[in-house]
This record gives structure tokens, sequence and C-alpha cells, in this order.
């Protein structure tokens, strides 16, 4: 039962960052957007919003570590 649940953690675990994934790249998408609309080339608009958005990596491990500290409690 233990290895099966493993099995399954291992698959949930890759569709759950896949899923932050695409949330990230939602929110990115929505500020190069809003810098577009403000007058920024697409390719500024894109470099800025991955600036004020604080880095794609560690939004990502911020999650992790939120996930694993949950583990933790439970």
């Amino acid at each position: 039962m233990r290895f099966l649940r493993g099995i399954r953690s291992l698959f949930t675990r890759r569709r759950r960052e896949a899923e932050v994934d695409e949330e990230l790249a939602f929110h990115i998408e929505m500020e190069a957007a809003d810098g577009a609309r403000q007058g920024l080339t697409p390719e500024a608009a894109r470099t800025e919003a991955l600036r004020r958005f604080g880095g794609v990596d560690r939004a990502k491990e911020e999650w992790r570590e939120a996930r694993f500290g949950r583990w933790m409690e439970e």
C-alpha cells in the first residue's frame, strides 16, 4: 500500500508542478500585457513583468516550501 501511495504521489506532484507552471505563466503574461498597454514593447513588458514578479524559480520554491510545511504539520 505504501508503495502505491508513493507512485501516486509522484504523478500527483508532477501534475501539481505543471499546474503551478501554468499559473505562474498566466500571471506573468497578465503583467506583460499590462506593461504593453502602458506603452512598453512586448520584450520590455515581459522583462519588466518578470522583474516585478520577483523570479519564477523563487516563486516555485516558495510554493514547494509551503506544500512541504503543510505536509510536515499533518
